[in-house]
Formats: C-alpha cells, sequence, structure tokens
C-alpha cells in the first residue's frame, strides 16, 4: 500500500492510497484509452498519477480520477458523456453501466466501512486494518 499527497488546499489536502500493482490493471485497456485521449501517459501509473496531481493542483477535478479510484470505465465515460445526468443509481459514484454489478459493490463498500469503523473505534491501530491484495 503506498500514500501520496495528490493535491494541497487551503483547507486540507487530497490523499490517495492505493496498490501499485491494482492500480496498474485499472489503468489498462480501455481506461488506458480514455487516459490517453484525455492526455495522460497511459498506461503507465506513476506517470498518470502525476498527471492527475498535476490537474488537481491547477484547482480542477477532472472526472477521469474515478479510474484511479476503481469505478467501471463504462460508469467513468457515461459520466463524462452525461455530464453527471441521468444515471441508473448513484452511491459512492454514479452508475451508467451495471447496475446490479454496482449494488453488489456498493453494499460490501458499506459493510467494510462499517467493520473498520468499529475497529478505529474500538483501538486497532490502521496498520493493523491493512490487509494483503
Amino acid at each position: 500500500v503506498q500514500v501520496r499527497l495528490l493535491a494541497r488546499k487551503e483547507n486540507g489536502a487530497l490523499i490517495y492510497v492505493y496498490r501499485p500493482g491494482r492500480l496498474s490493471r485499472d489503468l489498462a485497456g480501455g481506461a488506458a484509452e480514455l487516459l490517453c485521449r484525455k492526455g495522460y501517459p497511459a498506461p503507465d501509473a506513476e506517470r498518470c498519477l502525476r498527471c492527475l496531481a498535476g490537474r488537481l493542483g491547477e484547482g480542477g477535478f477532472p472526472h477521469e480520477i474515478g479510474l484511479f479510484l476503481g469505478y467501471p470505465l463504462q460508469d467513468v465515460l457515461g459520466f463524462i458523456e452525461n455530464r453527471g445526468q441521468g444515471s441508473k443509481l448513484v452511491g459512492t459514484w454514479k452508475v451508467y453501466g451495471d447496475e446490479e454489478a454496482a449494488r453488489r459493490t456498493f453494499a460490501r463498500y458499506k459493510k467494510c466501512t462499517a467493520v473498520y469503523s468499529r475497529c478505529l473505534k474500538e483501538g486497532t491501530p490502521l496498520e493493523k486494518l491493512a490487509v494483503r491484495a
């Protein structure tokens, strides 16, 4: 697990916690094609992260950030093409593709968040909560 400062703002910072191998897989294929069209040096994940940080540092919030967060390509494309309107479902992200798969993922995220929140409240150190992928 790696941690990277992507942007610093007057009132806080945007910290990205990720697994490099997973990010490389997420940014392959169709995601790499989209990122290239947006001017990223895909599929090089490290260079893409530097490019994303630069865009965030300029004050923007590029919609392709969803690819770095593991959102499905179809949903990121749908959001961009529809300007955030007309989604099938709204949860962790706006869904334009496979609604049922998204519902299952959102349920897993909700359960995981509850478990980790409980563990943190009970005093479990953060380093103990990072599990192998």
